[in-house]
């Protein structure tokens, strides 16, 4: 398993210029289903921005979330 990590670390650092964040946002994407652009602008505006969203299910780019929809108050 050590050789495995090894040398997927020198595999990764001996790509040059668009490899390195192309194999890294589809990494990221993979794992979060959000692509490094998207992780970005949700940090900057402090919402839940997703691109994929916007072509396969016709949201926002950025969406925020309601808290009284989803923090109902009413009950305890």
């Amino acid at each position: 398993m050590r050789i495995f990590i090894t040398l997927a670390l020198l595999c990764t650092l001996s790509l040059q210029g668009c490899a390195v964040y192309s194999i890294t946002s589809g990494i990221v994407y993979l794992t979060t289903d959000k692509a490094l652009p998207d992780h970005m602008s949700s940090t900057l505006v402090q919402a839940n921005c997703n691109a994929v969203h916007v072509v396969t299910k016709g949201y926002y780019y950025c969406e925020t979330r309601d808290i009284a929809k989803t923090y109902n108050r009413q009950y305890p």
